[in-house]
């Protein structure tokens, strides 16, 4: 009987995944894989009527097109936010202001007397 060598790995590779070995292979979750299928962005196959499987060569294919993504991207540096400039909490209209005043002072002429 043949048995396989540790170092041949040939054959795992080929194999389809899951969508939780491969969001354990590229660090991410399950649930992110399963939004790349329902988007249409990474081929799938059903085993039966419920378990997704995603070919090796699809993830390759998918690999190979983020890989090209990056490189192709220029290179873009992002100018640090602007701050925005402080805000004065107090500032009211002139005829705000006024009108405050003459209440401010009323109350107090009524409060003294």
């Amino acid at each position: 009987m043949w048995k396989k060598s540790k170092t041949d790995n040939s054959h795992d590779t080929d194999r389809p995944f899951t969508p939780d070995t491969l969001a354990k292979r590229w660090g991410c979750s399950g649930k992110h894989v399963r939004n790349l299928i329902d988007r249409g962005e990474l081929r799938f196959f059903r085993l039966g009527s419920k378990l997704i499987r995603i070919p090796a060569d699809a993830v390759r294919e998918f690999e190979g097109q983020a890989t090209a993504a990056k490189q192709d991207a220029p290179v873009e540096h992002e100018e640090a936010p602007q701050a925005d400039p402080p805000v004065e909490r107090n500032r009211l209209s002139p005829l705000t202001r006024a009108r405050l005043k003459g209440r401010i002072r009323r109350s107090r002429e009524n409060g003294q007397n």
